[in-house]
């Protein structure tokens, strides 16, 4: 993955989750899983990974790791977005934040508010846009942090569509209040965006 290389990313994962499977080895089942989506979505093969992650979401589930659901339901959500379908992603993206919180597990935080500010976008409500695209950001930058590749063009064309949808000073003002929403905030935008 860190090579750019979703060739040998599928190869080795196959790999490990033929023998993960053989062994009944239940979590090295999960990683395989997680690594074939997303080196299926690295390429572009959205209905795949979107499959993928949702099994995988199952095998979380039957593991009792919620702490990880968290992180497959927010990966599809982004693949809903890019699937074309943002309409999915709320219930996904809003029920990560608040597994996160339950579980302690806000790893996903920031990409769960980027997600939520492009459905806004999709939605044509540019003001809660601006709160949930800024706010994450915010957060990634304090973190050192970048947006991740696959997410960075459509999280700047979401960007870019909230500024030419906003005068600058309405864009400015959602930005502000981003940079301090909380996580009972950020909910309470998301399940708005389900309305």
């Amino acid at each position: 993955m860190a090579q750019d290389n979703p060739g040998a990313m599928r190869s080795h994962s196959h790999t490990a989750l033929e023998v993960a499977r053989r062994t009944a080895n239940t979590a090295g089942i999960a990683i395989a899983l997680h690594h074939l989506a997303h080196a299926e979505l690295m390429e572009g093969n959205l209905e795949e990974a979107q499959r993928l992650y949702a099994e995988n979401l199952e095998t979380y589930r039957g593991m009792e790791r919620d702490d990880l659901v968290v992180s497959e339901l927010h990966n599809l959500g982004h693949v809903a977005c890019l699937r074309g379908e943002p309409g999915r992603g709320p219930v996904l993206f809003l029920d990560s934040l608040k597994r996160g919180e339950q579980t302690a597990n806000n790893a996903n935080w920031p990409y769960n508010l980027s997600g939520l500010g492009r459905v806004a976008i999709a939605q044509g409500k540019p003001e809660a846009a601006a709160v949930l695209l800024n706010a994450g950001l915010i957060i990634l930058h304090t973190q050192g942090k970048a947006v991740a590749p696959l997410l960075r063009t459509p999280v700047e064309e979401a960007v870019i569509a909230t500024k030419a949808a906003l005068p600058i000073a309405d864009y400015e003002a959602a930005s502000a209040r981003g940079r301090t929403l909380s996580n009972d905030e950020a909910i309470q935008l998301a399940d708005a965006l389900q309305a």
